[in-house]
């Protein structure tokens, strides 16, 4: 069982699950991958191609670990967030308590479908994940739930429409309501009707 569905509330369901994009592997293969082509073409640096390569191999255990063991999701009522195994980072956002879900994604971010998520609570606090993988459908996730619960905030109500009485002042002639007292062009007292 999954560290989203262990942590569930009783009656609480999960509408939206993410995870973190291949792209956490980059750096590492990068190094590989100039091992290598190091090992392959240039013989008299055999052995920088082996170090590289080897390190490259060797910094990819983290990526790994962070992409196997991290969980991203959305529930009926919360955000939920865990990040590694043994040193563990988590996020449990009630989602009346979240303000904003920005995300941010550079020119590699958008090719590949990866980009950093920042989820701001009330009070200003703010929890940033970074290569998540299709972050907009998780924002977006995020935003349903919250519609879903209170409804659109600040929509606007049903406008009223009210028939608008009018006479003439007897002092001007100008148009005032028939309720009024005073004139608000002359300021004489008006009689009331």
């Amino acid at each position: 069982m999954s560290f989203l569905e262990q942590n569930l509330v009783p009656g609480e369901r999960l509408v939206h699950r993410a995870s973190l994009h291949w792209m956490v592997f980059a750096p590492a293969a990068t190094l590989a991958l100039a091992g290598v082509v190091i090992l392959a073409f240039l013989s008299g640096y055999r052995w920088i191609g082996g170090l590289l390569a080897g390190l490259g191999l060797v910094m990819a255990v983290k990526p790994y670990i962070l992409l196997r063991f991290s969980e991203f999701g959305v529930t009926d009522r919360r955000v939920l967030v865990k990040l590694g195994l043994v040193s563990r980072e988590s996020l449990d956002q009630l989602l009346d308590k979240v303000e904003a879900v920005q995300v941010e994604q550079d020119i590699l971010g958008r090719i590949f479908g990866y980009g950093t998520l920042t989820v701001i609570g009330t009070g200003g606090t703010r929890e940033t994940f970074p290569r998540i993988s299709d972050p907009f459908a998780f924002r977006r996730a995020i935003q349903e739930r919250i519609l879903a619960l209170h409804g659109p905030r600040g929509a606007a109500a049903e406008p009223v429409v009210t028939t608008r009485q009018e006479r003439k002042c007897p002092w001007c002639a100008e148009a005032i309501l028939v309720d009024a007292r005073m004139c608000k062009h002359c300021g004489r007292a008006v009689p009331a009707v």
